[in-house]
C-alpha cells in the first residue's frame, strides 16, 4: 500500500469569456443538489475546473435531469442518463431522462423527459451504444431501445422489466445486469436472448453487482449477494465463447449498489489488464480503500487509503474512474463527511501516490462517474499482402492491426464490407471465438488470383477503413519428397532458418530429413 505525497495543486476554476475547448480532458457528471435543481457536469482539464458547462452552452438552463448516473461519449455525442426528468427545486424544469449534447461544445442535440414512450415510470440507470442507430438504456423497469438519429425509443421485451444497471457491448453482442436476473447476452440485431447468467450456478445465494471489460477482452462480473454485499469473486466471462471461470479476488470484492442505484465504482484499465473498485458499500460510503487487481497474476493490492492518518475524506457514488492515457487514477473525495460540500478531485499514479489535489468551489456537488474525453481516432498498421491457399480457408491474425491510444483495442469493431474480386475469395468474416482481437477468416475459390478485402474499423463511434491485400497460391502443401524420421526445420524464403515453428502468416520452407516442402500459412 502506497502513502500521500504530501504536494496539492489548487485548481482554478475557468471564468474565460472564450469558449471551452473540450477535448483533452474528463468530465464529472454530478448527480448534484437534490432538492436545489437538476444535475450538472463539470469539465477538468490542465488543472482547471470550468463548472456547470452543459448548463452554461445551453442559455443557463440546467438541461439534464435529477440525479444523473451515467455519461458516455459515443461518435462526438455525449450521452447522459438521469434517475428523472427534473428536480423538484429547479427553477427550470427543462431536463430530461436521457439528454444529449455534442462532446466538443455541449451544445444541446436532443432531450427525453421520459425513456418509456408511453410515459411510463422507467427512472434512468445507464447507457450502452451500439451503433449509429442503436443503443440500449437500462431503468429501474428493465431495457429501452434508443435511435440517436430519430430519438424514438422501444421496450425490449426480452429483458425482465425490473432493475437493470450496467451494460457493455463485446463481439457483436449486448451484456446488461438485470438486478433480478443475471446477466442478459444479446443479440443487438433482433434482441433476442443469447444467453442468460443466473448467479446461483456459481455461487450459493450469488447475484451480479457490474461488468467491466479488461484489456484482454473479458467480460469481467462482479458477484455479490441479493443485497449488494461482495462475496469477494468475480466471474470472468468470454464474449465470444460465453465460457466462463470464477476466480477468488483474495481480498474484499466490489460491492453492488442496487439501492439507491449508482455506477459501481468496479472500472478497468486501458494500458494494463488491472481491475479497480473501492470498498464501499453504498453511495455516500462508497469508499476509503482502492483495490486492484491484476489479472495476469490473480493478485489483489489494497493500493491507496485516501485516510492514512485518519482523515476525514471519501470518495462519493462511482466517482473512480481510471485515465485510459496513463493509468492515472481519478476519484473525487469529499472532504468532513461522505455529503460534505467540501469536493476535491484527487488524481493518483500507477503506484498509489498523489499527483495532485484540485478542489472545487463549495457545493454540494455530490460527484458521479468520471467521463474521459475521446480524442484520438484508431490508427490502422498496414500489412503486407497476405498470401493464402487457393484450396483451405485461412485465418489471419488482426491483433495489431488497429489500435486506437485512448480506447480498448479489444472494442474496436471491425467488420468487412468489400470484397473486390469474388473469383478469388469467395467470403471472408470477422471472427472472435479463437482471438478476441478478432480473425479474418477467408474461404477462397479455387482460382488463382488477388483480391482487396476491405475493413469497416469503429472505434467508439470514431470511423475509418482499411484494405488488406490477398493473392492466392497453390496447394498449401507442396511436398517434393517424402521422409518424416527427422525433426522439422522452417526456413524463410531468402535461407533463414527460424527458430522454432513459423508464427505469423507467409511462404515458408519445411526441411525435413531428406523431405523438403513449401508451407504457406
Amino acid at each position: 500500500m502506497k502513502k500521500f505525497l504530501l504536494t496539492t495543486a489548487i485548481a482554478s476554476i475557468a471564468l474565460a469569456a472564450t469558449a471551452t475547448d473540450f477535448s483533452n480532458g474528463t468530465f464529472i457528471v454530478n448527480e448534484d443538489w437534490f432538492g436545489h435543481g437538476n444535475s450538472t457536469v463539470n469539465f477538468f482539464k490542465n488543472g482547471e475546473w470550468s463548472l456547470r458547462v452543459i448548463a452554461e452552452a445551453n442559455g443557463g438552463i440546467r438541461r439534464l435531469g435529477a440525479t444523473a448516473c451515467d455519461g458516455k461519449i459515443y461518435g462526438g455525442n455525449f450521452y447522459v442518463i438521469s434517475k428523472q426528468a427534473n428536480d423538484g427545486g429547479d427553477a427550470d424544469k427543462q431536463g430530461g431522462r436521457l439528454v444529449v449534447v455534442d462532446a466538443s461544445t455541449m451544445v444541446l442535440k436532443a432531450s427525453l423527459p421520459d425513456i418509456d414512450p408511453n410515459g411510463d415510470k422507467a427512472d434512468g440507470r445507464s447507457i450502452v451504444l451500439i451503433d449509429d442507430t442503436k443503443a440500449y438504456v437500462s431503468t429501474s423497469a428493465g431495457v429501452y431501445s434508443f435511435n440517436p438519429v430519430t430519438h424514438a425509443t422501444a421496450k425490449v421485451s426480452t429483458i425482465d422489466p425490473s432493475q437493470t444497471g450496467t451494460m457493455l457491448k463485446a463481439c457483436g453482442r449486448a451484456f446488461i445486469v438485470n438486478q433480478k436476473k443475471g446477466i442478459y447476452v444479446l443479440n443487438p440485431a433482433d434482441d433476442s436472448v443469447i444467453r442468460l447468467f443466473v448467479g446461483t450456478d456459481y455461487a450459493e445465494n450469488a447475484t451480479f453487482g457490474s461488468i467491466v471489460r479488461s484489456k484482454d477482452g473479458y467480460i469481467n462480473a462482479s458477484v455479490c449477494n441479493s443485497g449488494g454485499t461482495t462475496l469477494n469473486k468475480i466471474l470472468r466471462i468470454n464474449p465470444a465463447t460465453l465460457e466462463t471461470s470464477l476466480i477468488d479476488l483474495g481480498a474484499k470484492g466490489p460491492n453492488a449498489i442496487w439501492g439507491a442505484w449508482t455506477p459501481t465504482t468496479f472500472c478497468g484499465s486501458v494500458q494494463n489488464n488491472y481491475l479497480y473498485w473501492t470498498n464501499g458499500s453504498s453511495v455516500g460510503a462508497s469508499g476509503t480503500f482502492v483495490y486492484r487487481f491484476d489479472l495476469d497474476t490473480n493478485t489483489a493490492t489494497e493500493l491507496i487509503n485516501i485516510q492514512p492518518d485518519g482523515e476525514k475524506k471519501y470518495i462519493y457514488g462511482a466517482s473512480i474512474r481510471v485515465s485510459p492515457l496513463n493509468d492515472d487514477i481519478y476519484t473525487c473525495q469529499t472532504i468532513g463527511s461522505p455529503y460534505a460540500n467540501k469536493v476535491s478531485l484527487y488524481i493518483y499514479d500507477g503506484t498509489g501516490d498523489v499527483k495532485g489535489i484540485y478542489p472545487l468551489s463549495d457545493y454540494y456537488w455530490f460527484p458521479g462517474v468520471p467521463v474521459f474525453t475521446d480524442d484520438a481516432a484508431p490508427i490502422i498498421h498496414e500489412m503486407p499482402v497476405q498470401t493464402i491457399s487457393k484450396n483451405d480457408v485461412t485465418r489471419i491474425s488482426l491483433s495489431d492491426f488497429v489500435t486506437d491510444d485512448d480506447n480498448l483495442d479489444c472494442d474496436i469493431e471491425k467488420t468487412v464490407t468489400a470484397i473486390s474480386n469474388n473469383s478469388v475469395v469467395n467470403k471472408a468474416e470477422i471472427d472472435y471465438s479463437q482471438n478476441l482481437l478478432g480473425e479474418l477468416v477467408i474461404t477462397p475459390n479455387d482460382t488463382d488470383g488477388e483480391a482487396d478485402i476491405t475493413i469497416g474499423i469503429n472505434s467508439n463511434g470514431k470511423k475509418t477503413t482499411a484494405v488488406i491485400k490477398v493473392k492466392t497460391s497453390g496447394s498449401g502443401v507442396e511436398t517434393i519428397s517424402t521422409d518424416h524420421n527427422s525433426a522439422p526445420e522452417y526456413f524463410d524464403l531468402n535461407g533463414r532458418r527460424i527458430v522454432g515453428n513459423p508464427s505469423s502468416h507467409g511462404i515458408y520452407i519445411k526441411r525435413q530429413g531428406k523431405t523438403v516442402s513449401i508451407i504457406i500459412l
